[in-house]
């Protein structure tokens, strides 16, 4: 097992340099590009390290973590290590134990490492579950978070009206430029994408247009 004293001072500060380089929320294939050629001792050296770094030295150990356990998870049929409970006995679980040691040997010393795995748990799910949103302004009128003033609601809407504007809000949110990275990035990406080819059918199939603005207007008409 690497002690943190034997990791040299020019590999943290490259290392330090490197996260520093990626944006505070970058995600999993950014980050994983960075530390997966690094020990969890290494990465740890620069959080203790004080650096101020954007892109978090924990998050870089929860993408390692993600990149390490990557094929345990395929193989428990896409569950999270997050999601691993104490004392469970599951092969999922024999998996990470290894890997939680290393990270505790490498705090050794450090009195919130309980806290700091804390944190590191919930920082690995969103990397591997990165979340997706909508378009701004989606709120829906005469719903909660909508504009407001109109009594139709998803449960009294014409059943044609219902598809287009449920489908649309679908197909915007899916073909919104700032989340084309998130979809790619995304554990699921492979089957988002084959569901937006069936939605786009879909919307064809109500002639409903598919450039976005003209979209949206097609959307509040039939509202």
């Amino acid at each position: 097992m690497e002690n943190l004293n034997t990791v040299t001072l020019n590999t943290n500060n490259t290392l330090a340099a490197q996260i520093a380089g990626l944006a505070a929320d970058a995600g999993q294939i950014a980050l994983e590009a960075v530390v997966k050629n690094h020990s969890i001792a290494e990465i740890c050296a620069v959080d203790h390290a004080g650096q101020r770094i954007s892109g978090s030295a924990e998050r870089a150990v929860a993408a390692l973590i993600n990149f390490k356990l990557a094929d345990a998870m395929a193989a428990a049929d896409g569950r999270h290590w997050s999601e691993v409970i104490h004392r469970e006995v599951s092969e999922l679980a024999k998996a990470l134990a290894p890997v939680k040691a290393e990270f505790f040997a490498a705090n050794k010393g450090h009195s919130n490492t309980a806290t700091k795995w804390g944190r590191i748990r919930p920082m690995g799910y969103e990397l591997t579950f990165p979340k997706i949103t909508a378009p701004i302004g989606e709120g829906e009128e005469g719903e909660e978070g909508g504009e407001g003033g109109d009594s139709t609601t998803s449960r009294t809407r014409d059943e044609y009206a219902r598809c287009v504007i449920e489908s649309g809000k679908l197909y915007r949110m899916l073909t919104a430029p700032d989340n084309d990275a998130k979809i790619k990035g995304h554990v699921q990406g492979d089957k988002l994408v084959a569901f937006l080819e069936h939605l786009t059918a879909g919307l064809k199939a109500l002639d409903a247009p598919l450039e976005d603005e003209d979209l949206k207007a097609f959307m509040k008409s039939v509202k």
